[in-house]
């Protein structure tokens, strides 16, 4: 005998049922717009990180690849001299096109050029020409900073989220540098004519280089501007080119910071009679970001790395102190609690064999190289303290110097001690 079911509990009524089937279409397109966020956002990490190897690939790794303080590792510019040209793109990061010269050593300058790569291959990080959402980067280079991009999840200019614009640059301060260099002699800055040459790749793959002639009065410093990031070298002959009676070089150095200074030991063309035990290792650094202008007192507070302990004689200054000469006068300078200044601790300088006594510092004028003896190098060059100057070794030796003007623009100082040569800068 069958049994009658309950009303109540015969079936769901069709209202019920439309429910039930709005609340799961909602509930699925709540599930895949969360999904598709997810996976957007995935995407938009992924395609930024890629962009960051690319442009490790052009520039070098900017971190973790030193050797002694230096970069090993520039890329594409480092051996290029320049930019990947728009013509080509990135993908010439991977594929040399047949004009462009292959890798090859120089056997005048010591300097490798060509296009060594590949610089970044799909193993790497996949299909390096396009973003994870499969759109083609854009690559610039005919823009005030070059970069690379990517529109975005949804590949139009803008966006808010996952759908915005995502741009790497590619600025100057990344790719090109000032260098600069002082030539010494048995630990002092050479005072004799000079000719100097810095060797690079001129964007090409070919090889280039800049010269300059020293005279005296330039105390051995010379400038180049606009060289690319990279390994690079430089030959010095003294006192021609065409009539060399000592040639130093090729030196080699690797170029990492848009201001570079060329170690001074590197530089030095005497180094055994030197009192500022010149070797292979810089014997100081500045500890970067310790740089403090008090304006109010004209004094520039920093920190320095001593590696080594020395004696030295020879303590010359440089800065960029522009706009009247009283901001370029030093008055004290002060490392690891001795200080040296024209009415302080000593004030008796040795020149030509002579004991002499000054009362006040010479101005040290922009552009020109001054030695704390107090005296103008033009008149009175290469002037030595009369008694050796001890600084022991530490890690964070502090130090500061002392201008007789206002220290406002003042932005970086090179302070050369014996034969090493160092920039302090903000």
């Amino acid at each position: 005998m069958c049994q009658k079911l309950h009303p109540k509990l015969n079936a769901f009524t069709l209202i019920e049922v439309l429910m039930t089937i709005s609340l799961m279409a909602v509930l699925s397109t709540v599930s895949i717009s969360m999904f598709n966020s997810s996976l957007d956002e995935a995407k938009f990490d992924a395609t930024y990180k890629e962009m960051l190897q690319l442009r490790k690939a052009i520039i070098g790794d900017l971190e973790n690849t030193t050797v002694e303080g230096e970069r090993v590792r520039f890329g594409y510019l480092g051996d290029m001299g320049g930019l990947p040209p728009m013509s080509f793109g990135l993908a010439m990061l991977n594929t040399k096109p047949v004009s462009t010269p292959a890798y090859a050593i120089d056997s005048t300058s010591k300097l490798g050029v060509g296009w060594n790569g590949p610089y970044i291959s799909s193993t790497e990080v996949g299909d390096y020409l396009q973003d994870a959402w499969g759109n083609d980067y854009i690559y610039r280079t005919d823009t005030t900073i070059p970069f690379i991009s990517s529109l975005g999840s949804d590949a139009a200019v803008g966006g808010e989220g996952t759908a915005q614009d995502i741009q790497v640059d590619l600025p100057l301060s990344i790719r090109t540098a000032t260098v600069h260099g002082q030539i010494t002699s048995s630990g002092s800055v050479m005072e004799t004519p000079a000719h100097v040459e810095i060797f690079y790749p001129d964007g090409s793959g070919a090889l280039t280089s800049q010269e300059v002639t020293l005279s005296e009065s330039d105390a051995g410093q010379f400038t180049f501007n606009n060289i690319p990031f990279g390994v690079r070298t430089l030959k010095i002959q003294i006192p021609s080119e065409t009539s060399p009676v000592l040639t130093l070089g090729p030196v080699t150095f690797a170029v990492d910071d848009e201001n570079y200074v060329i170690r001074s030991n590197a530089l030095e063309v005497n180094p055994a009679a030197s009192d500022a035990n010149c070797n292979s290792v810089s014997n100081f650094s500045y500890v970067p970001g310790s740089f403090y202008n008090d304006t109010d007192n004209n004094k520039v507070y920093f920190n320095l790395k001593v590696k080594n302990s020395i004696s030295t004689r020879n303590i010359y200054t440089f800065n960029n102190g522009a706009g009247s000469s009283s901001a370029t006068s030093l008055e004290q300078i002060g490392i690891g609690g001795v200080v040296y200044g024209c009415k302080g601790v000593l004030d008796i300088i040795a020149y030509g064999g002579i004991d002499r006594k000054f009362n006040e510092c010479a101005r040290a004028w922009f552009i020109i190289w001054y030695d704390l003896g107090y005296v103008d190098l033009n008149s009175n060059s290469n002037l030595t303290l009369n008694s050796s100057w001890g600084i022991a070794a530490g890690d964070n030796v502090q130090a500061f110097m002392k201008f007789a003007g206002s220290t406002a623009s003042l932005s970086w100082i090179d302070l050369r001690l014996g034969c090493d040569l160092i920039r302090i800068e903000e």
